[in-house]
C-alpha cells in the first residue's frame, strides 16, 4: 500500500477545492448572464407587444345562449359569440352576475344579448341583459 505525506494530500485536496470554486463560480456567472439576455429579451417583446395591443374596452356588447344556470353561486356558463373588442375567440365561458340580476330569469337554451364586463384577468360579470 503506497503511502502519501501530508503536504502532497494537502496540496491535492486544495486543488480539488480551488476547481470545484471556479467551476461553481463559472457557472453562476454564465447562469446570471443568460438569465440577464432572457429577461432584457422578454422585457423587449412585451414592450413590442404592448405597443401594437389596443387597449381593453371595459364594457362589451355580447351575443350568447344559456348553456346552464348555476343557483347556488349566481352564475351561467354561456356559449358566446367572438368578442372583437377583446380579440376573444367565441367560447363556452362562466359568467358572474350583477347586483339585481338572478339567475331565476335565465334558462338553458336561452339566447341572450348583453353587457359584458371583465373586473380582472379571469372574473367576467354580465352587467346588463338586453331585449
Amino acid at each position: 500500500m503506497k503511502s502519501f505525506d501530508k503536504n502532497s494530500v494537502l496540496t491535492a485536496v486544495t486543488t480539488a477545492a480551488l476547481l470545484v470554486g471556479a467551476i461553481a463560480s463559472a457557472t453562476l456567472i454564465s447562469t446570471t448572464v443568460a438569465a440577464g439576455d432572457m429577461k432584457s429579451e422578454h422585457k423587449h417583446h412585451n414592450m413590442q407587444a404592448n405597443a401594437d395591443m389596443k387597449p381593453m374596452a371595459e364594457v362589451v356588447m355580447v351575443d350568447g345562449v344559456v348553456k346552464r344556470v348555476i343557483a347556488d353561486s349566481n352564475q351561467l356558463i354561456v356559449h358566446h359569440q367572438p368578442i372583437a373588442a377583446w380579440t376573444m375567440a367565441e367560447m363556452q365561458m362562466k359568467f358572474n352576475l350583477a347586483d339585481g340580476l338572478s339567475v331565476a330569469d335565465f334558462n338553458e337554451g336561452q339566447k341572450i344579448h348583453f353587457k359584458l364586463k371583465q373586473e380582472n384577468m379571469m372574473k367576467f360579470t354580465i352587467i346588463e341583459v338586453l331585449k
